[in-house]
């Protein structure tokens, strides 16, 4: 099952391991189609990073922090970040998410 989506700076997102969940894939296929297509992807636009002390920081004010406790980078995925991942990854499961459940995610 997707837990919500997280809250930063205001806004909702959806970290890689949820996306994989929800497209019922493995979340390494979701990193590796996101590694050949970076080029398609713009930082601040479809995802952010976070890693070091703002990391750390995120950390200490998430819900979600026995699953983050060894993540040393955190992948963000905005909606339109999440529907281009989405049509890379080409399950069946796939593409029901991008019909309702990624709607859904980012309410």
């Amino acid at each position: 099952m997707l837990s919500d989506s997280i809250k930063y700076q205001g806004r909702n997102f959806l970290t890689t391991k949820q996306l994989a969940v929800l497209f019922n894939v493995e979340q390494k296929i979701v990193s590796r189609n996101f590694q050949r297509n970076s080029h398609r992807y713009e930082e601040g636009r479809h995802y952010i990073v976070l890693k070091g002390a703002i990391l750390k920081e995120f950390k200490k004010l998430t819900e979600q922090k026995e699953l983050l406790k060894f993540v040393s980078v955190l992948y963000l995925w905005t909606k339109e970040g999440s529907t281009l991942l989405a049509k890379s990854c080409t399950s069946n499961q796939t593409w029901e998410a991008l019909d309702s459940k990624l709607e859904d995610a980012f309410q």
